[in-house]
């Protein structure tokens, strides 16, 4: 299953690359505002590489929000949530700042 729309864009990254990140920010007293972010995406160009990865080819099933949602179906994350499913139709870009605007200068 998939939400009806899989052109929405997110931002995904890494948490082992992020804890790296701040083990070595603690390891050397790196202090600061900081704000991490990966490359951006759309959940269909990030559904389409994973199948890539696996060496498999599923059909996608697209799913009204509304029927998730009376199915207990939670937005992004926590126990009953479907993974990747970032439906905030006042906040489209939620979690897509370009990792180019948090590059180390």
């Amino acid at each position: 299953m998939v939400p009806m729309d899989i052109g929405f864009a997110l931002s995904l990254l890494d948490v082992t690359d992020l804890a790296g990140w701040i083990v070595h920010c603690a390891e050397h007293r790196i202090t600061g505002t900081f704000n991490a972010a990966g490359p951006t995406a759309t959940l269909g160009e990030l559904l389409d590489a994973a199948q890539q990865a696996a060496g498999t080819k599923l059909e996608f099933l697209p799913v009204d929000a509304g029927l998730l949602n009376d199915a207990g179906a939670g937005v992004w994350m926590g126990s009953e949530s479907l993974p990747l499913w970032a439906e905030f139709p006042d906040m489209p870009f939620i979690g897509t700042l370009p990792p180019t605007l948090c590059a180390v200068r």
